[in-house]
């Protein structure tokens, strides 16, 4: 493959078998890989949040039911 430097920006090259605008910039891919995985675990500790709480508010109702047999 080979590579055109484009004038607009030096991080970026045209492939010219595809005429594909291709990024060489790692650092920027890093950075995008290390926010997407910090975006992730963020989403996975709301959503097992949310299931503490269901959770917990199932547990609250059955203490209440049981609390309310016993009177």
């Amino acid at each position: 493959m080979q590579y055109l430097k484009v004038k607009e920006a030096e991080e970026l090259v045209r492939d010219t078998r595809s005429s594909a605008i291709l990024n060489t910039d790692i650092d920027a891919l890093k950075a995008y890989k290390h926010r997407k995985t910090k975006e992730n675990k963020l989403d996975q500790i709301a959503r097992e949040h949310e299931e503490i709480k269901k959770d917990m508010n199932d547990i609250k109702d059955l203490l209440k039911e049981l609390l309310g047999r016993n009177r």
